[in-house]
């Protein structure tokens, strides 16, 4: 028995160890991208389902985030001794527990939340730890813009498939238990695949490289532009977390409309893959006003007909817009260390950042939510919230975008 499962194994682990490091993250980051949709597509809605209480949602991803920065600390230190790809073995077997820890748990209502949120962000922290390395200095900076835009459309055919599937289950169960197992089972599979980068290599960790960053002179653009991405994304994970469930009404319809908005990503996701960032930049401004449109339109009809108009414009904007951020983000953190000397100091000094706007923008919300208006008109606000910093983030990006566009970083070609 044992030599049958070692031949297609041992057949699996040299096919993949063919492949570029570039496919194997992508692999990898699939892998990620699955496992985190399962869980966040319904997680935080029973979150606000258990009460109808928004902050209970904001404080539980808050939770998420705090333990998600002390362990990406904890994860870059314990990387320094055993190396990026261990390290991102780990990151996925913590997951693996994260979803054990749910399926015992989850039947003790809100308490159950806080310990999964706590254990959901430590696995984080150690994920983010290494796939912030090898973005950075483990994968040719040509490759990112198609590797972004494969990872987002990939990740739609699996958003098409999972979320109608998985409402009608949590819908019949009344119970994130099938969440649970599925988001358990892809982590495990993920532990047990014999993928390997190449770069599995000791990181140092130096104090005056973070003396080095302050004194950048291209500190203020990073930081202007990692505080922006944070709070988009800060505010869309409450969105999308929420709104769905309180105008469809349950678990079922969601999962029908997160897969019609999905589909549509996908086919222009794979239609758009190979443009380059200066093209998607002349897209994206078009397309950007349409989005905010439609998120100014859902918060002044909110209804299930709104929402699915604004779920397919939004779908296929995003396809185009989000990669061209990615790929800004990933090249201001490059102008940061071009030389790719100090990706460890870095990466803690952006999840720094990253934690500051999160925290800022979920004590905003909550502040919101202390004037005592309805459930309904918070919503409303964090949508135009979401498209005003949607705005930002585009600007940001094409105005770094001409910024670096002859520096070094940005020679190549990006195809």
């Amino acid at each position: 028995c044992c030599g049958v499962l070692h031949f297609p194994m041992s057949r699996l682990s040299e096919f993949l160890n063919n492949l570029s490091p570039t496919k194997q993250y992508l692999l990898v980051r699939t892998y990620f991208d699955s496992a985190i949709y399962v869980f966040d597509a319904y997680y935080m809605t029973y979150v606000f389902k258990e009460n109808g209480r928004v902050q209970d949602v904001v404080v539980n991803i808050l939770i998420t985030l705090v333990t998600f920065f002390v362990f990406f600390l904890l994860g870059s230190i314990f990387m320094n001794r055993v190396g990026v790809e261990n390290n991102l073995r780990t990151s996925f077997l913590l997951y693996v527990f994260t979803g054990l820890f749910g399926i015992y748990l989850v039947h003790i209502g809100a308490m159950s939340f806080v310990l999964i949120s706590l254990a959901r962000g430590a696995a984080e922290g150690f994920y983010w730890a290494s796939s912030h390395t090898i973005e950075l200095s483990g994968l040719p900076h040509d490759s990112r813009s198609k590797l972004y835009s494969i990872s987002y459309a990939i990740n739609g055919v699996f958003t098409v498939v999972a979320p109608v599937t998985l409402g009608y289950l949590l819908a019949k169960s009344n119970s994130l238990l099938p969440a649970f197992v599925v988001f358990t089972a892809i982590c495990l599979l993920a532990v047990i695949t014999p993928y390997q980068f190449n770069i599995n290599k000791k990181l140092s960790l130096h104090r005056n490289s973070f003396t080095e960053i302050l004194k950048n002179p291209k500190l203020g653009s990073f930081v202007a532009v990692k505080l922006t991405i944070s709070a988009y994304w800060m505010i869309d994970w409450l969105v999308l977390s929420i709104i769905p469930f309180v105008v469809l009404g349950n678990e079922l319809n969601m999962g029908i409309y997160l897969t019609i908005s999905s589909l549509f990503g996908v086919v222009i996701s794979f239609a758009t893959h190979k443009l380059t960032v200066q093209q998607k930049a002349k897209l994206g401004g078009p397309l950007l006003v349409i989005m905010v449109l439609a998120d100014i339109i859902l918060a002044l009809y909110f209804n299930p007909y709104m929402l699915y108009i604004n779920a397919i414009l939004t779908a296929l904007i995003f396809s185009v817009v989000a990669p061209l951020e990615n790929d800004m983000s990933a090249r201001i953190t490059n102008h940061l260390d071009p030389a790719a000397k100090i990706p460890v100091e870095l990466n803690i000094f952006m999840e720094f950042v990253y934690t500051i706007a999160r925290m800022l923008i979920g004590g905003l919300v909550l502040g919101i939510i202390a004037t005592g208006i309805s459930v309904i008109l918070v919503l409303k606000i964090l949508v135009i919230l979401l498209a005003l910093f949607e705005i930002g983030n585009y600007l940001l990006s094409v105005k770094f975008l001409k910024y670096g566009r002859n520096a070094v970083i940005n020679s190549a070609t990006v195809n």
